[in-house]
């Protein structure tokens, strides 16, 4: 579909009128341009549950990549790129799972403006979105969440009496996000080390025996 100059590239549901149980697959959405009114995008997903859209790229929408509002329900996406888009992913009023998602080149990678909406991301890199989640992060989970591919997702940091609790900084951890620590030693094993506190990019360690010598500590975040 190239060159949307009206409404969506392809649209799914109206008031009134849903198109729930529909399957969209294998599309790529030119050139959408902003015009009067709302929710324009390449896929605009409305007013319908169980709807699944798989292997769709946006490349070019001065709106959104893919917009999901009006109350739709058990929308799955999977294997999306956005590409100079504004937003890549919104929804409002919505629960959406993705699974596999990258973006180039967006002002935004996901908007989710309402604290109750349901997001589940697995597998989603928003390195190439200048904002990565728009609004609220509440009721988010994810796996292998990406937000800045120069820092790593796993590391090992030292434990002791001197410097606990040990602070690691890193902007793709997130307070939903999934993290284990492993100790790598019978000295730090013997400490029972347990994470203390997640915050937005800050996680921070602690032990229940805080071992006198230096131990090492492996985190990693998914």
């Amino acid at each position: 579909v190239d060159t949307v100059r009206w409404s969506n590239g392809v649209g799914l549901g109206h008031p009134g009128k849903p198109a729930s149980r529909t399957i969209v697959s294998n599309c790529v959405i030119k050139n959408v341009m902003q015009t009067p009114g709302s929710n324009r995008a390449g896929v605009g997903v409305s007013e319908s549950t169980d709807v699944q859209l798989n292997n769709i790229s946006v490349v070019n929408s001065t709106v959104q990549g893919v917009n999901i509002s009006a109350f739709a329900d058990r929308v799955s996406v999977t294997n999306l790129y956005a590409e100079n888009c504004d937003t890549a992913l919104s929804m409002f009023r919505a629960n959406v799972s993705i699974t596999g998602m990258s973006v180039k080149a967006c002002k935004n990678g996901i908007s989710k403006q309402n604290a109750d909406d349901k997001l589940i991301l697995s597998n989603v890199d928003l390195t190439g979105a200048d904002t990565k989640i728009l609004g609220s992060e509440d009721n988010i989970s994810g796996v292998n969440v990406t937000f800045d591919s120069s820092f790593p997702r796993q590391g090992v940091a030292k434990i002791s009496n001197e410097t606990l609790p040990v602070k690691i900084t890193n902007p793709n951890i997130r307070p939903w996000s999934t993290i284990s620590i492993t100790p790598t030693s019978a000295n730090s094993a013997s400490s029972l080390p347990y994470i203390t506190a997640i915050q937005y990019g800050i996680l921070q360690i602690g032990a229940v025996n805080s071992p006198v010598h230096y131990a090492g500590i492996k985190w990693y975040v998914s």
